[in-house]
């Protein structure tokens, strides 16, 4: 965005991330100025571009790969015994304000760990019984930057709280979660008395599904709570899921299979909540095809000139949806029938003349 002194290590023409990133934050949204799938032509962190949504700006496979390549990592034993420590918590999520306001969001419950070192503040998500007694607490700190030129009034969260259990009692109804500043409450969701009820009507299982296809399901809630929903998908019959969408409305979806790993035991999950109490429901399996890898060349640019007899570095990248990152084997540069060489990157001295250089990629 015409700032001077760029990297002269950037790979990439523009000032834009060049691959599509997804915000794990909740709540996910597909609109409404904010994007849960980040397109790749959102500008990178270092720049002084901006998306126009949130996220303003993402980060970049160079510069994640740098980082990465940084830091050490503080995985320690510890923290790998408690991988296999897996139980059923609160996703407790919501965002709030300067002004000092603040919301939740409906409450999911799924498999994961508690949040841990999580730096106290005046804030506090809480657990609470129909009594108002506190069964466990989240206390968080939140500051609001001050920046003229991207000011930030509300900042989004998301915990992972588990469930109270006392021994020998059946788990509490009527439980509350709040949301609170100091001693203020700022929000507040009542567990209500019935759970939801709901089911899966399309796919039927067996299909085979492409393109953009509508999941639909039927929901009730008897205690005429207004209820929201949850798509996962699984591409290997609920081994590994991938989250698809949230904060859903209706009884239906389209969702574009083109942009989820195919398989032939494809399931989606649907989660129904009414704030407080999920039920879940699967599909009977499916079948979604596999789809080719996805490659782009990073240098030379298009119509870019070079010394003839100089070395030049060939530089791409792709990703597929069912192997993810790819080998350097599975990257063959050529010209013509001619077999440049393999890998991501490659030096290559060019005879004086026009090439057309090609990228090619295959996957398992």
């Amino acid at each position: 965005c015409g700032a001077s002194g760029p990297d002269p290590s950037w790979p990439y023409s523009n000032s834009n991330v060049n691959e599509v990133g997804f915000d794990t934050r909740q709540p996910w949204s597909s609109g409404g100025g904010q994007l849960t799938v980040v397109p790749n032509s959102d500008p990178d962190i270092m720049s002084y571009c901006q998306s126009g949504h949130l996220p303003t700006k993402w980060i970049s496979p160079y510069r994640w790969q740098n980082l990465f390549g940084t830091f050490t990592s503080s995985v320690n034993s510890h923290m790998l015994q408690q991988a296999n420590q897996v139980e059923n918590v609160y996703y407790i999520s919501g965002q709030v304000n300067r002004d000092g306001s603040g919301s939740l969001n409906p409450v999911l419950s799924q498999p994961g760990l508690p949040s841990q070192g999580v730096p106290e503040g005046k804030y506090s998500v809480q657990l609470l019984d129909a009594n108002d007694n506190v069964l466990a607490s989240q206390p968080f700190n939140v500051t609001f930057p001050d920046d003229p030129e991207e000011p930030v009034d509300s900042i989004y969260f998301n915990f992972q709280v588990a469930p109270p259990v006392i021994p020998g009692q059946a788990p509490l109804a009527g439980m509350k979660v709040r949301l609170a500043l100091g001693g203020d409450t700022l929000d507040e969701i009542q567990q209500s008395a019935n759970a939801t009820t709901v089911s899966i009507t399309a796919p039927a299982g067996g299909e085979n599904w492409s393109g953009v296809q509508t999941l639909k399901w039927d929901a009730s809630d008897a205690d005429g709570d207004p209820l929201s929903f949850t798509v996962l998908y699984s591409q290997d019959n609920g081994t590994t899921w991938n989250p698809v969408s949230s904060g859903i409305t209706t009884t239906q979806l389209d969702v574009d299979l083109d942009q989820l790993p195919g398989g032939n035991q494809a399931i989606f999950r649907v989660i129904a909540s009414d704030g407080f109490n999920n039920t879940q429901a699967d599909s009977n399996p499916i079948t979604v095809g596999n789809h080719p890898p996805q490659v782009t060349i990073l240098s030379p640019e298009n119509g870019a000139v070079v010394k003839p007899g100089d070395q030049t570095m060939l530089s791409g990248d792709g990703q597929d949806l069912e192997d993810g990152s790819l080998p350097d084997s599975a990257f063959v540069w050529s010209e013509g029938n001619t077999v440049l060489g393999t890998g991501r990157n490659l030096s290559a001295q060019l005879l004086a003349g026009k090439h057309t250089l090609m990228l090619s990629v295959g996957d398992s």
